[in-house]
């Protein structure tokens, strides 16, 4: 552990001109000497190296991001821990490194999963490492399951249409990984997938929104056309005797406006809902709230589940329906489209910008130390912190790929170095 402080250092110092590095050296080396009791978490605090005004401005954003509910799984000490990094996390002006140190069972994984929903709540852009598939798994896991929890707190008097998961982004080996339920969602290559899908020309969210402005604006019209193409239909297969009964029945049978409009509209509805669910659970929320299309997706959705209620009551008039259509539908439709059209989102063809929009727009990004070299192949945001976990079982090497990411300012580590050290199986020694 003492190796990979050391290393931090440097690196840190190099990256942003550390005025001081004599001081923080010999904290890092008292990082790792220092032996707290047992049965806590603890983080090394130096009055010296902490900036008095980010502190009090972090400290008091944090009591209003966590709020009661989260505070009170915590003890005094992971609070401590918590607010010592925070106080550093969003500072612009000296880098940091901070240790959370702590033996096994004293919650250094449940601490460190809410500091990030704490980070991911102050919007603080952040790259979290762990040196095996499972340990981040599990770390990303966890704070997927604090996401869900919080948004079931704040709707429970409202319906709800999805959890947003977009600010939060895992990848890696998908058989490695073993994704399942817990991080699907999160997962970089089904979001690539499921966005793709939305994005398409002729089968994406535009062209369902303007399939859906035809016809709430021309019902009436496309009805005739229908009833005109069953005509045709008809009378071509009345030129075959042998189907007289048949042909009676298709002439007899007719769909009626409301017959149609309500089939037109289920048809049209369902490609619609799916990528406006899809948007609501994948696009960042930095990302939305700036056009606010999350507001109107919502207010979308409640509209198509208002008509869908409509249309179940069989006694329902063409005039009825007509007044229907002429409220605020169109109005509502086209906010959506002009927010999404301001975005200036990516063609669904083009995979690799649509992965690149996920890693740019991303403020929680998961990997393996080892695989965090893809993001410097990437047109991403500065990154303001670097999460490590199990730290002590990294291999200097392994660190520095993180810390060579350009604009890390902050580095936090979090593990126990009498615990497992960095597995080497090599016999050659560097």
């Amino acid at each position: 552990m003492r190796q990979n402080l050391t290393i931090i250092q440097k690196l840190l110092a190099k990256n942003h001109l550390v005025k001081s590095p004599t001081t923080l050296l010999s904290r890092l080396y008292s990082l790792s000497s220092w032996l707290p009791s047992f049965g806590s978490n603890h983080t090394l605090v130096q009055d010296e190296g902490i900036c008095e005004v980010c502190c009090h401005k972090n400290n008091n954003e944090m009591k209003e991001k966590l709020g009661s509910a989260l505070f009170s799984k915590l003890n005094e000490s992971q609070l401590d821990a918590i607010s010592a990094c925070l106080s550093k996390s969003k500072c612009d002006h000296k880098s940091s490194v901070e240790l959370i140190w702590g033996p096994p069972g004293t919650g250094k994984t449940a601490t460190l999963s809410i500091f990030l929903y704490t980070l991911l709540k102050m919007n603080v852009r952040t790259l979290v490492c762990a040196p095996t598939n499972v340990a981040i798994k599990e770390l990303a896991s966890r704070v997927v399951s604090l996401v869900r929890s919080s948004v079931l707190r704040e709707s429970a008097d409202e319906s709800c249409l999805s959890c947003p998961l977009g600010d939060m982004l895992i990848f890696g080996n998908k058989d490695r990984l073993k994704v399942s339920s817990e991080i699907d969602e999160i997962f970089l290559d089904r979001r690539v997938k499921m966005l793709s899908s939305c994005l398409g020309s002729l089968t994406g969210w535009e062209h369902c929104i303007s399939s859906m402005l035809d016809f709430l604006e021309d019902y009436v019209s496309q009805h005739q056309i229908f009833v005109e193409n069953e005509l045709i239909k008809a009378n071509e297969i009345l030129d075959d005797d042998d189907n007289d009964e048949a042909n009676n029945n298709n002439l007899e049978y007719s769909k009626s406006l409301l017959e149609f409009a309500r089939d037109r509209f289920a048809h049209l509805a369902a490609p619609l809902r799916n990528c406006m669910v899809t948007f609501f659970t994948h696009l960042q929320r930095n990302l939305a709230h700036e056009k606010h299309i999350f507001r109107n997706i919502t207010k979308l959705m409640s509209l198509l589940d208002y008509i869908e209620m409509l249309f179940e009551d069989n006694s329902l008039t063409s005039e009825e329906l007509e007044r229907i259509f002429r409220q605020k539908d169109s109005v509502v439709l086209s906010r959506v489209h002009d927010s999404l059209v301001e975005l200036d989102l990516p063609d669904g063809i083009n995979a690799a910008a649509t992965t690149e929009l996920c890693f740019r727009n991303a403020t929680l990004i998961f990997c393996t130390t080892s695989s965090a070299y893809k993001l410097h192949k990437v047109d991403t945001k500065p990154f303001n912190l670097l999460v490590i976990d199990e730290a002590a079982q990294v291999k200097e090497c392994e660190s520095i790929i993180a810390l060579q990411i350009p604009g890390m300012r902050h580095a936090v580590l979090v593990g126990d170095e009498c615990q497992l050290p960095a597995t080497v199986i090599s016999k050659v020694r560097i």
